[in-house]
């Protein structure tokens, strides 16, 4: 493996690592938050420096239904991570006292609704790659098919509970905004904390994977 792509999986693996203590307020603390936030801003902007040669491509050759799917997550990824970052940037007044920005209530909703939104497209932006590794995984080791349904078990059972935690954290509610504050525990557990977190995310890492191998299966007969 070449040594930029390994600078861009091992950023990726941090943004990851970021993203999921940042959707608990509560959790990291208001100075822990503000601060983890500006480096995963920092992370977000280097990701796209690195694969600047995606953006130079996206207008040239045909677009399959694959390339629609990869192409779509990848921009609302983008949009979402920059209304992340632009209202955190607002809300942290205390940081950014010297710019013209105000602290008001489209902000915290806007901040609401691009993280939730950023939290479900990195997790099928995830997803849209585990093909790619699991090839590489393939190609230098061989799976046994009792391993493999193993591994297919456990995803869906994570998955299942993913789609549990998807409810009780009431992640479409902060999507759709039909609430105008994110409601945390105080007190929770970090364990149960980034076990929901962590199966929301495999959850649609799932989807995404599974639904790109139906779309290769449905095109591939046409």
């Amino acid at each position: 493996m070449k040594t930029e792509a390994k600078i861009k999986i091992s950023l990726d693996i941090l943004m990851t690592v970021f993203l999921i203590p940042q959707m608990g307020y509560h959790i990291t603390g208001e100075w822990n938050h503000k601060w983890l936030g500006i480096i995963l801003s920092n992370f977000f902007l280097l990701h796209h420096v690195l694969n600047w040669k995606w953006y130079k491509s996206i207008f040239k050759g045909k677009y399959s239904a694959v390339r629609i799917f990869r192409t779509a997550v990848n921009i609302l990824l983008t949009v979402s991570m920059l209304g992340m970052v632009l209202s955190g940037i607002m809300l942290a007044r205390d940081i950014f006292c010297f710019l013209p920005f105000r602290a008001d209530s489209f902000a915290r909703l806007m901040h609401m609704a691009c993280t939730a939104w950023g939290f479900v497209f990195m997790s099928l932006h995830i997803g849209m790659h585990l093909n790619t590794a699991a090839g590489r995984i393939k190609k230098h080791k061989k799976i046994s098919k009792p391993v493999i349904w193993i591994i297919r078990c456990i995803i869906l059972g994570v998955s299942l509970y993913g789609m549990y935690a998807f409810v009780i954290r009431e992640f479409e509610k902060r999507m759709f905004l039909t609430v105008q504050y994110a409601f945390f525990e105080f007190g929770e557990p970090l364990t149960g904390f980034l076990l929901d977190y962590t199966a929301i995310l495999t959850l649609g890492a799932a989807i995404s994977y599974y639904l790109l191998k139906l779309i290769y299966l449905l095109t591939k007969k046409v």
